[in-house]
């Protein structure tokens, strides 16, 4: 179904029939021109759409209509809008002509199916038998047809179908059998739809001519509706010409008079906008209510009026029901719209902890996942998509955190610890060390951990075999070593060492 944004929304009890002719031309048993007038009790703005079939409702199979070559159509209007209480007449002609107040109506299939038309529910199968029918108002349903076949009226196989599926709603019931009979497998019954009790009748058995013929003073909603469900209050004729000169000519244009109060109820709600995840938060469904508030709630996930979706994945039917009394008859009108919630990710994939030395250089932190954002902290805070790089210039821990967003939820955040170790000091060394030349010198020494000595001040290849000085030439040689405590090494410690030049013998004068 097309969503027109500005379209008025009914509900039960918002629009009922006043007058049906099922045999307008006389031209036997079955026939393609009905007459039939119903009233709204709300404005009807341009946009609006109602749909309206004569399928049965569980004529076949529970819960299931039977669409065998009957007949739905959908109405859009076109025109300017329709003050409330205004009898709209329509004939299913071809094609349809609006009778009153105008014309300004689009009229379309309710449904197509995909491959086999002599099933369709199609606008043009709309017909209402004239030796017994019914007739059900809707809006905002989808036509699903199944694959499961019956046979009505003994000789032709029908598919089943839903309808009108979680965000429609069935608007007003009407039988001239005279009742609302199950599983009868003909296309002149049908069974009540769930909770219609209130918004049917059934006023007239097997005529093709009815007509409202009771009070026409001002009442409020709930009085009209209680008059028009009256049987006593509606009159059947043997023909089309009685119906047309009898009563009321509700064809010609005719407004009911409507008072203000004794409303119906509405259990309208609208789902949540935007994505909700398994681990969002609580949601208080009365906040969603847009009709009558106090009503009960029922669904996967619900317990009184809050929806947790907490360990849920999937799409799930919430329905909302108020409770409307009309006379001794309890009837519940419920609405029921789906919350799809995905499921919450795993928290990304990530190695830790990570060590460094202190001014070290660190790299940029890696985790595995999708939409990856950084955090400080574990919880609160704005996600950044830029990635930390770890600062070493200071020894600790410090914790960073990760998450992946798939399907627009966000995973818990997963904990990438980082450590700086403190750079360890120098070994202690003697220094400077003098050597004659060509004396013999020993090997260098110094205290420390895991030592490496070095030739250079910065660079090099350090080397576990400690050096010994050479003596055979005189001057001055810089030895380097350091240390290295926990994995970390540390600065280098300078050994100078000096060979001092083997001075010449002294002069002597001898005698």
């Amino acid at each position: 179904m097309k969503n027109i944004n500005s379209q008025t929304v009914l509900n039960r009890g918002d629009l009922v029939i006043v007058a049906v002719n099922a045999n307008l031309a006389s031209s036997g048993t079955l026939n393609t021109k009905d007459e039939i007038s119903f009233v709204c009790f709300k404005p009807i703005t341009p946009g609006t759409e109602i749909q309206i079939l004569d399928a049965g409702y569980e004529n076949c199979l529970s819960g299931l209509w039977s669409c065998g070559q009957e007949g739905g159509a959908k109405f859009t209007r076109t025109g300017a809008t329709i003050a409330a209480g205004t009898v709209i007449t329509f004939r299913n002609t071809s094609p349809y002509t609006f009778l009153s107040p105008d014309n300004g109506w689009a009229v379309t299939d309710l449904y197509i199916h995909p491959t086999n038309t002599n099933y369709s529910v199609l606008f043009n199968d709309f017909n209402i038998n004239a030796g017994g029918d019914q007739i059900y108002f809707a809006q905002g349903g989808t036509w699903s047809e199944l694959s499961s076949l019956c046979t009505i009226n003994g000789s032709r196989t029908s598919p089943n179908a839903t309808f009108p599926g979680n965000n429609g709603r069935i608007l007003f019931g009407f039988s001239t059998s005279g009742s609302w009979l199950s599983q009868q497998q003909s296309s002149g019954e049908s069974g009540l739809y769930p909770g219609m009790s209130c918004f049917s009748m059934a006023p007239t058995s097997n005529s093709a001519y009815n007509k409202y013929t009771g009070p026409l003073t001002a009442a409020n909603q709930t009085t009209w509706i209680s008059r028009i469900s009256n049987p006593s209050n509606w009159s059947s004729y043997s023909t089309s010409a009685l119906y047309a000169s009898s009563g009321t000519n509700y064809a010609g244009g005719f407004n009911i008079l409507i008072n203000n109060g004794g409303d119906i109820p509405t259990a309208t709600w609208t789902a949540p906008s935007g994505t909700i995840c398994s681990n969002s938060s609580n949601i208080n469904l009365n906040s969603l209510i847009t009709g009558t508030s106090g009503g009960t709630w029922s669904g996967t996930g619900v317990t009184g009026s809050t929806f947790n979706p907490t360990g849920l994945n999937g799409t799930y039917q919430i329905t909302y029901t108020v409770n409307y009394i009309s006379g001794t008859s309890s009837c519940p009108i419920s609405q029921t719209n789906s919350i799809t919630v995905n499921a919450t990710p795993a928290a990304p994939t990530v190695t830790t902890p990570i060590t460094y030395c202190q001014n070290a250089t660190a790299a940029a932190l890696t985790a595995t996942g999708s939409n990856l954002l950084w955090y400080t902290t574990a919880t609160g805070g704005t996600g950044s998509t830029n990635v930390p790089t770890p600062s070493t210039t200071t020894s600790g821990s410090t914790n960073y955190y990760v998450s992946q967003t798939v399907s627009s939820c966000e995973s818990p955040r997963a904990s990438i610890l980082v450590t700086i170790k403190t750079t360890p000091s120098a070994p202690t060394v003697t220094t400077p060390i003098a050597y004659c030349q060509n004396a013999t010198a020993s090997a260098l020494s110094a205290v420390g951990t895991n030592l490496l000595w070095y030739t250079s001040a910065t660079g090099g290849t350090g080397s576990t075999n400690v050096s010994t000085p050479s003596t055979t030439t005189s001057g001055s040689t810089n030895y380097y070593v350091s240390q290295t405590v926990s994995s970390c090494e540390s600065p280098r410690a300078n050994i100078a060492v000096t060979v001092n030049a083997t001075p010449t013998a002294p002069t002597v004068t001898t005698p």
